[in-house]
């Protein structure tokens, strides 16, 4: 199943949550989000550009067990030990949910 915006603007941090808790309540094993590097114009949503580790550790601070991980990592403009030392403590913070699978995007 997969949850799609059909508007012209992201979701906002309300339906971020709405839609981890409703994946998790009908037993959905994962959700994955997306890493963005800039807010595009026009965009008005809350979560659009911003961390997706610390935007998926709000998630996992009101969900229990549904795994949640990012579906690439924009990695050319971030240090890899920061990258890497956010996906350990949002790991760890998130009692073990991130998925290992790692992907990387260049420009």
């Amino acid at each position: 199943m997969t949850f799609v915006n059909q508007s012209t603007t992201s979701f906002s941090l309300e339906d971020e949550l709405h839609y981890a808790k409703k994946a998790e309540n009908i037993g959905l094993i994962s959700l994955f989000m997306r890493d963005t590097t800039f807010i595009k114009k026009g965009k008005t949503a809350a979560t659009f550009g911003y961390n997706p580790f610390v935007n998926l550790s709000h998630l996992a601070a009101h969900t229990k067990k549904i795994a949640l991980g990012t579906g690439s990592i924009v990695t050319t403009l971030l240090h890899p030990v920061l990258t890497a030392k956010a996906a350990a403590t949002f790991d760890l913070l998130s009692q073990e949910r991130l998925p290992q699978s790692p992907a990387l995007h260049r420009f």
